[in-house]
């Protein structure tokens, strides 16, 4: 990084019209540099930023896609389950009884056991 001058009035009062021009010129390229590279800094800033926010927007639908699969695979799971022990469904917990078989199974085994 270029230094700026600190001379004093006195030491500037004795250069030459030319050398203040120079001198004023060196300073003016500076800023004009600075600026630049200012501008550059908030231009990659801008650009980081900008792939921050689509990153978070990815990961967020990500998450919600992965919520949704793990809904789907536990319906799966049980329509699969059912399939697998059909008459699991039908036996259900009731207040005094232990169990309470539904009126279809009762109906088939009733039919089996006593035909008409």
């Amino acid at each position: 990084m270029a230094r700026i001058s600190t001379r004093t009035n006195n030491e500037n009062s004795s250069s030459t019209p030319d050398q203040k021009t120079r001198h004023m010129d060196r300073i003016t390229d500076q800023i004009h540099s600075w600026l630049s590279q200012t501008k550059e800094t908030t231009k990659k800033l801008r650009q980081i930023n900008g792939t921050r926010a689509s990153t978070n927007a990815a990961i967020r639908n990500q998450g919600e896609s992965i919520k949704t699969l793990e809904i789907q695979i536990g319906q799966m799971s049980k329509v699969l389950h059912e399939r697998v022990n059909p008459d699991s469904s039908e036996i259900r917990r009731m207040g005094c009884s232990p169990y309470a078989v539904s009126a279809h199974s009762t109906e088939a085994y009733f039919l089996k056991q006593f035909p008409s």
